[in-house]
């Protein structure tokens, strides 16, 4: 465009300028309130603004608008959600065998029960005694059926002792016959108790071999007596150092049981066996 100063910047600004502008031939002209005059040093003016304005544009660009700073700041990446931690292992369960190493022994409960017995406790003897057999203790079983048997309760003694004779214990097997050839449960079942106590002998028990002596020595029991076998099982007993057994003969040879006659003699060297026998430790109560 010819002459003067047309950058629209330039009239957009003479619009804004307070002072009076007037336009000459499409030549902008400043026209000064208190001089009125007019010159160039406007037109520098207006050239100069519309430059910095130029200028000022890329940078206007690369600003954000208001509010697009807090807009994106909202915008900011969520926080990925954290990945599960591992879980931490349990503790592993207790093993049986730590288990059973809190849990009284039965070897415990069984000497607990003895104690218990030799100050006549029979309620805590057999509460110890139960213990102990039921985790499978056999001698407990034998002690548990002699305090049954003691206080009345004679059915489940009788079961006790059953398990223990079939588990190869003599004084189980001992126990179990004396019951069942006591009466009460039959003649069948004396017989039953007959064997058991034969069992018992049979392990050279000599308890059992003492009173089997005078079981099949007796017609109450059996059918055909022998009375010299019993006399046997007494004298074997006895070199068993079972002193019962030595009572026993004495017995014999005093009042002349068994088939045998009177023998004083025979008494005599029995009682002097009884007492080398406890001298020299060899004796079995």
């Amino acid at each position: 465009m010819p002459g003067g100063c047309y950058h629209p910047w330039g009239l957009r600004l003479a619009w804004q300028c307070p002072c009076l502008v007037e336009l000459d031939g499409g030549k902008l002209v400043k026209s000064d309130l208190k001089t009125g005059c007019s010159g160039r040093k406007w037109k520098y003016f207006c050239l100069t603004m519309g430059c910095l304005t130029l200028l000022a544009q890329p940078l206007m660009a690369a600003d954000p608008k208001p509010g697009t700073a807090t807009a994106d700041t909202s915008k900011q990446e969520a926080p990925k959600p954290e990945a599960p931690k591992p879980e931490a292992s349990k503790p592993d369960a207790p093993k049986p065998d730590a288990a059973k190493a809190e849990a009284p022994k039965p070897d415990a409960l069984y000497r607990e029960g003895l104690e218990a017995i030799k100050i006549n406790d029979l309620v805590a003897s057999i509460a110890y005694f139960r213990g102990a057999a039921i985790a499978g203790h056999v001698p407990a079983m034998v002690k548990l059926a002699e305090a049954l048997d003691r206080s009345g309760e004679n059915q489940e003694a009788l079961q006790w002792y059953e398990k223990a004779a079939k588990a190869e214990n003599p004084e189980g097997a001992l126990g179990l016959g004396e019951m069942l050839i006591s009466g009460g449960y039959g003649k069948e079942r004396v017989k039953e108790g007959v064997t058991w106590i034969r069992k018992a002998a049979d392990q050279r028990y000599g308890a059992a071999m003492v009173v089997l002596s005078g079981v099949i020595s007796s017609d109450r029991f059996v059918d055909t007596p022998d009375p010299k076998e019993g006399l046997k099982l007494l004298a074997d007993a006895a070199d068993m150092g079972y002193l019962p057994a030595f009572k026993e003969l004495i017995k014999v040879y005093s009042y002349g049981t068994l088939g045998q006659k009177p023998d004083p003699n025979k008494v005599r060297s029995l009682e002097e066996k009884i007492q080398k026998a406890i001298k020299s430790g060899g004796a079995k109560p």
